[in-house]
């Protein structure tokens, strides 16, 4: 099994993680294998698939200069105040 297993990972580049070697093994030759036994005897052997999203910066480059709108829109406050039960804007 251990071969196999060897060969099937050297057949892919070494890309290829447990589940896919896994899957290669049932459907290539046939063989009834389960993917934690694949993946002891991959780690028994040193054999590791690729990771390819670790270590992946950011392709959004942020701006860190905070920037006004455009305009300068000047807005009143709205003040809320409290009178009995209801509250009540200002000037109404």
């Amino acid at each position: 099994m251990l071969t196999e297993t060897i060969k099937a990972h050297r057949a892919v580049a070494g890309t290829y993680g447990a589940p896919r070697i896994r899957a290669d093994l049932r459907e290539i030759d046939g063989l009834p294998v389960g993917r934690r036994r694949v993946a002891r005897l991959m780690r028994e052997a040193g054999l590791q698939g690729v990771h390819r999203r670790t270590g992946r910066a950011s392709l959004t480059r942020q701006d860190r200069r905070p920037t006004a709108a455009p305009g300068g829109i000047a807005r009143k406050p709205i003040r809320v105040y409290q009178t009995g039960a209801t509250p009540q804007r200002k000037g109404q």
